[in-house]
């Protein structure tokens, strides 16, 4: 997050940084034998097994944000951005980059997957609520913002494969964008 060294190369992707912020004070220490998890955390390093703080890195890039450009709107996701989804404590297990051995336990202690779970649920409702109030969020016109509703709630096909055929098609005798209510626009 933010400090790019002379490496950083953005086809490698997401990588630890993404995450964990820039490591330029922390990483010989984190590497380091005797290194502690409280010392990387002293010298920048995001602390990541606090659920809340986990909850809040994640939040930015998997459901929203009001900063920096990270809300999706339904035009993105008309123009094939996946589906908007979130839940903690399945990212955390399906994405775990850490064994939780005996080591991992007595830097940081175990998770506890259902306080993970609990804190991602409270922490992506307030998100969605500060996002909706937010009136730069809002709506579009008259309509409001249909990436705070469930796809399906208009769509009623939606999946993520090849064979996917869309539900709705172009019109050409009526020129919008696609994801953008008929109403809103000046024909």
């Amino acid at each position: 997050m933010g400090k790019r060294g002379a490496q950083f190369r953005l086809s490698d992707g997401v990588g630890c940084e993404a995450c964990h912020g820039g490591s330029s004070e922390w990483i010989a220490s984190h590497r380091a034998v005797g290194g502690t998890h409280a010392a990387n955390v002293a010298k920048g390093m995001i602390p990541l097994d606090r659920p809340q703080v986990k909850a809040a890195v994640c939040l930015d890039c998997h459901f929203g944000s009001a900063d920096g450009g990270q809300f999706v709107s339904h035009r993105m996701m008309a123009a094939g951005h996946p589906r908007i989804s979130f839940e903690l404590d399945l990212f955390s297990t399906l994405q775990q980059h850490h064994n939780e051995d005996a080591d991992y336990a007595a830097r940081k202690g175990r998770t506890n997957n259902v306080r993970v779970w609990a804190v991602g649920q409270a922490m992506a409702l307030d998100r969605a609520l500060s996002l909706y109030a937010n009136p730069q969020y809002g709506t579009e016109g008259a309509f409001p913002e249909f990436y705070f509703y469930d796809c399906h709630s208009c769509h009623r096909r939606i999946e993520d494969s090849e064979t996917f055929k869309p539900t709705a098609l172009d019109n050409p005798g009526r020129n919008i964008a696609p994801g953008t209510p008929p109403s809103t626009t000046k024909i």
